[in-house]
């Protein structure tokens, strides 16, 4: 290990006892809620300031005496905590005080390590607080004092130390530790070697191989665009040694990348949020998520292995391939844990006791082998590395907290979501297609979870308040909030994509739309078919489930272009996309006929290979692709 400075020791010290404090509360039992909260909102925070800290002396010294009385103000809460708790909204100036310092430190440390984004939103609705009582018609309200609101967004649980820190604070941060871990044990590594032994080897392997380790990744990374960098480095450029462009396979490890999000069991850690924020369980959240992130994949896979087939893309890198075998055999044992994970959930332990133990199992497990066996350094390292890939989820969620809390406080939430109902004018669609445009933009440049707090808040009720499912609403919302990590122009995914594949970021976004189409189509199939949900009864799921794999298959058909070794031109990739919608709506009339046609198109397909008419050079049509 490399000689550190004092202040990186500092760092490594308060990583250790934030994490073991987790791990032991996790095993005999969480202290209460806002004890629990503000110990881990001060020590990451103040983790945060002195890993971010400014190179400039004077401005570095300001941010050392914040964290200094943040530690202060936790030392505070955690003795007069019962008080505060007893006597809400009568609280003393000293109280006003350390609460002053909570939610002047929460903005800093999230500015520092996630951006201005989050930051502006939670500042407005803080002086929406203050101000609110200037504006007119629906939006003003009587205003409310200092006291009123520093008491409610910091001094109680209905702010920042509200339901999203008090997920960061227990089963957020092992399960961030599980992902650190098995990232030290090699675990990373292995998913991407496991991949391309398993389809690196088809047709347009390493593109494939993206795809399942970006699945497999997913698991163990909180953020799009890290797993875009993890996959991306390894397969990005065997890609386009083997024949793809290099826009196309940046935007096929982007789109990959999101889509590790919201496959389950992780989903970026915001499966365990949205259980918090929905009532639902959480083995139900990834019940219901499952179908709808398998369909996503599906129809990235087909959309690769038609453009392999169309470009004439056969050549595989042999020598970067594997035995299946051989890799199971080497590192297999490093997905037991995962299992043990699922196996906890699954047997109703709690979140927190399945992360525990499925932490506890990795370790032991991981020791089998010497090549994945943690020695004491690289436990420390892995401790840290835990404790500094947790900033960004409890900085998004003390921030979630101000805007939660601002909009309890003042009503706000309700009117949002009231005017999303007015201005649709009640029409179901197209307040799904303004909740889509609100999810995208208030999206944009946000990581993982605070996509989801921010538009679990603000948009998700509006859904609700139309009559659509609670699961279906949320994962409507979460589904568009992470792909506006590939939707120009803020397309983080496609930016870090770029760097590797050496291609215009805008090119990567709009190709990685092109591919990602399924991921605009698929939250419009579960929420009016909550079968796709796993809802329902087996018969109609299996029609739904049947329906929508056949239905994103032509999907990626139309996007491809490209069937039965043929190019398809521009008005059979039309034809192809409405099929396509007709399969993946709810409504059975529209299923039936589209399975008739498609069967007819077969046998078309078949004349047509003939007498060369559905070619896109076709004398027939006279158009191309």
């Amino acid at each position: 290990m490399k000689k550190r400075k004092l202040i990186d020791k500092i760092i490594i010290i308060m990583s250790i006892i934030i994490i073991c404090f987790s791990m032991i509360t996790a095993y005999r039992g969480s202290l209460p809620a806002m004890q629990q909260r503000i110990i881990h909102l001060a020590f990451i925070s103040i983790i945060c300031l002195i890993t971010y800290r400014s190179k400039n002396k004077m401005i570095c010294s300001i941010e050392m005496v914040i964290a200094a009385l943040m530690f202060s103000a936790m030392v505070y809460i955690l003795y007069n905590y019962k008080f505060l708790i007893l006597n809400v909204g009568s609280v003393r100036q000293i109280d006003i005080v350390f609460g002053l310092i909570v939610l002047i430190t929460v903005p800093i440390a999230t500015k520092k390590s996630m951006g201005w984004p989050i930051v502006i939103i939670s500042l407005i609705t803080l002086v929406y607080c203050f101000m609110g009582n200037y504006l007119p018609g629906k939006l003003g309200h009587k205003g409310f004092s200092i006291y009123r609101t520093v008491s409610h967004l910091s001094l109680g649980t209905e702010g920042i130390l509200g339901i999203p820190l008090g997920a960061s604070a227990t089963y957020v941060i092992l399960f961030i530790l599980f992902a650190t871990f098995l990232k030290y044990t090699g675990a990373g590594d292995f998913f991407i070697n496991l991949a391309f032994a398993v389809v690196g080897k088809s047709r347009g392997g390493p593109a494939k191989a993206a795809i399942v380790a970006s699945a497999l990744f997913g698991t163990i990374s909180g953020s799009a665009v890290a797993n875009t960098v993890g996959t991306g480095t390894f397969t990005i450029p065997l890609m386009k040694k083997i024949g793809f462009e290099s826009r196309v396979a940046g935007a096929v490890t982007a789109v990959a990348a999101s889509g590790g999000q919201i496959m389950p069991p992780i989903m970026g850690a915001a499966a365990f949020i949205m259980a918090e924020m929905t009532g639902i369980s959480y083995v139900n959240i990834i019940k219901h998520a499952s179908i709808p992130a398998i369909l996503y994949f599906l129809s990235l896979f087909y959309a690769v292995d038609l453009y392999s087939a169309k470009s004439g893309i056969t050549e595989i890198a042999s020598e970067k391939t594997n035995n299946v075998k051989n890799e199971l055999l080497q590192k297999g044992h490093l997905l037991l844990p995962l299992f043990v994970l699922l196996g906890f959930l699954l047997a109703n332990f709690t979140a927190v006791k399945a992360g525990f133990y499925s932490i506890v199992s990795l370790i032991i497990i991981s020791s089998f082998k010497k090549s994945t066996r943690m020695k004491l350094p690289l436990f420390i390292e892995a401790f840290e590395s835990g404790a500094k890939a947790t900033i960004e989820v409890c900085c998004a969620c003390a921030s979630a907290g101000i805007i939660i809390g601002a909009l309890s406080l003042t009503g706000l939430g309700l009117k949002f979501s009231s005017l999303i109902v007015e201005f649709s004018m009640g029409i179901p669609w197209f307040a799904l297609v303004l909740t889509m445009i609100a999810s995208l933009i208030l999206g944009m440049g946000l990581p993982t979870v605070a996509a989801y707090l921010m538009l679990a808040v603000l948009v998700s009720p509006a859904l609700v308040k139309m009559g659509f499912s609670i699961i279906g609403s949320h994962l409507f919302i979460f589904y568009f909030g992470i792909i506006s990590a590939i939707t120009p122009p803020v397309a983080l995914a496609a930016y870090a994509a770029s760097g590797i594949a050496g291609a215009d970021p805008m090119k990567i976004g709009f190709s990685a739309v092109k591919f990602g189409l399924a991921a605009f189509i698929v939250p419009y199939m579960f929420i009016y078919q909550n079968e796709l949900l796993l809802i329902g009864s087996w018969l109609n799921i299996g029609w739904s489930v049947f329906t929508a794999v056949l239905g994103v298959y032509v999907l990626a058909v139309s996007v491809a272009g490209y069937y039965d070794g043929r190019n398809l031109n521009i008005v059979w990739r039309a034809i192809m996309l409405i099929v396509a919608i007709t399969l993946i709506s709810a409504n059975l009339a529209f299923n039936i006929i589209s399975i008739v046609f498609l069967v007819l198109v077969l046998i078309y397909t078949r004349i047509a290979k003939k007498k060369n008419i559905l070619d896109d050079k076709s004398e027939v049509l006279h158009k191309k692709n």
